[in-house]
C-alpha cells in the first residue's frame, strides 16, 4: 500500500511540474487571424492579445489551402483539447474536420 501511495505521489508531482502537459484554451469568438505551417502541422491562432499553437491528432492537410477556419467547441466559445478545427474553402464549405490534440499559449 505504501508503494502505491509513493508511486501516485511521484506521478502527481511529475505531471504537476511539467508545463508541456498544461492544456490551454482560447476564446474562439476572439480569433483575429491564423496561419498554418504544413511542415510542423501547427495552426497558429491569434486571439485577442495572445497567440496559441494548435496541434491536431492527425494531419489536417486542408488547412494548407483553406481560406478560413472555424471551431466546433463543446464548452461554448472556449476552444480546448478534444474540440474540432474546421478547414473552410472560398465557397464557405467545410473541407476537413480535425480533432484538436493540444492548445498551447505561446
Amino acid at each position: 500500500m505504501k508503494k502505491l501511495f509513493v508511486v501516485g505521489a511521484l506521478l502527481c508531482s511529475v505531471l504537476g511540474s511539467n508545463n508541456a502537459l498544461a492544456l490551454d484554451c482560447f476564446d474562439g469568438s476572439f480569433v483575429q487571424s491564423w496561419s498554418y505551417d504544413a511542415d510542423t502541422e501547427v495552426l497558429l491562432v491569434n486571439s485577442f492579445q495572445d497567440t496559441y499553437e494548435v496541434k491536431t491528432f492527425m494531419p489536417c492537410y486542408e488547412l494548407s489551402w483553406a481560406t478560413g477556419v472555424a471551431f466546433r467547441s463543446f464548452l461554448g466559445s472556449q476552444v480546448c483539447h478534444g474540440d474540432d478545427v474546421l478547414a473552410v474553402d472560398a465557397f464557405n464549405r467545410v473541407t476537413q474536420v480535425c480533432m484538436i490534440d493540444t492548445v498551447v499559449k505561446r
